[in-house]
């Protein structure tokens, strides 16, 4: 296994993942996957000394147990996808990249991501242990025509409403710049696996097919 610590770059074996692109070649009884893909024009977060990622300066504080990164927020990507002898040809498909690393994922959060043409927008809110205490944090951004916004705990945004109806999560928060109401829809959950305390013990859920 090969990693870098100072850019998104993970190889093991003949996969790979990095910002310029991505190799899986995976197989068992059940399903055969290839895939190979460049991922072109990205987008990343114009990065300060205040705000050296998407986090703010919260990035600075010692023993944080996750850290969040954005990678790119609108991106294409060109390649194709082999899976069980059905191949998929992309061709300037539309991409978004982030990460999450550290030893335990937050006590609890909702996030949510969609994208189209021109266009990106991701929030997440979560519970995050921190030393003996606990503090809930909000980060997110809007991209469009090649501009971004930005909005977090750290530019005074605030969540005034965070509520689950039947299968939907209602958010409402505003700041000084924007007011938001955001309904995300969930659907088709599949279990992950996510770590606690530095071990891969965690079950988590994620969706791709949800609606905001």
């Amino acid at each position: 296994c090969q990693f870098s610590k100072d850019k998104l770059f993970v190889k093991i074996g003949d996969n790979y993942l990095s910002d310029k692109g991505m190799k899986i070649k995976l197989s068992n009884e059940e399903i055969e996957l290839e895939i190979e893909v460049n991922f072109n024009d990205i987008k990343p977060l114009d990065n300060k000394f205040l705000r050296p990622n998407i986090m703010g300066p919260v990035y600075y504080l010692p023993k944080l147990e996750c850290l969040h990164s954005l990678v790119s927020m609108h991106h294409f990507v060109n390649g194709n996808i082999n899976y069980n002898k059905q191949e998929i040809i992309l061709n300037n498909a539309i991409g978004y990249m982030e990460k999450d690393y550290g030893t335990s994922m937050p006590k609890w959060w909702v996030w949510s991501h969609m994208n189209d043409l021109e266009s990106s927008f991701m929030i997440s809110i979560a519970k995050v242990k921190y030393l003996v205490h606990d503090f809930d944090g909000t980060l997110g951004f809007f991209y469009i025509n090649n501009k971004h916004y930005i909005f977090a705990t750290y530019t005074g945004f605030k969540i005034n409403s965070l509520y689950e109806e039947k299968n939907s999560i209602i958010i409402e928060g505003e700041d000084k710049n924007i007011r938001l109401r955001l309904e995300i829809i969930k659907e088709g959950d599949v279990i992950l696996k996510a770590p606690s305390n530095g071990r891969m013990t965690r079950d988590i859920k994620e969706g791709i097919s949800g609606v905001s």
